[in-house]
């Protein structure tokens, strides 16, 4: 059998429909994750640049989370 694609709202042509039962809150989950992953990328662009603005305080702070214990 071969894989059946799944329509998006945008493709059918009628907002806020999909052509497929099911599909829409599959696309909203694949809408969420987007979401989630592009905070955490912002996240971690954001804490490099902190440690690339302060090399000392990122070393401290290396060292401490070496040093505590499991």
């Amino acid at each position: 059998m071969a894989p059946v694609a799944e329509a998006t709202p945008a493709a059918a042509g009628v907002p806020g429909q999909a052509l497929i039962p099911g599909a829409s809150s599959t696309a909203q989950l694949i809408d969420v994750a987007q979401v989630q992953g592009q905070v955490h990328a912002q996240s971690v662009h954001r804490v490099g640049e902190l440690a690339d603005r302060n090399p000392n305080e990122t070393v401290a702070i290396v060292r401490q989370w070496l040093t505590e214990p499991l």
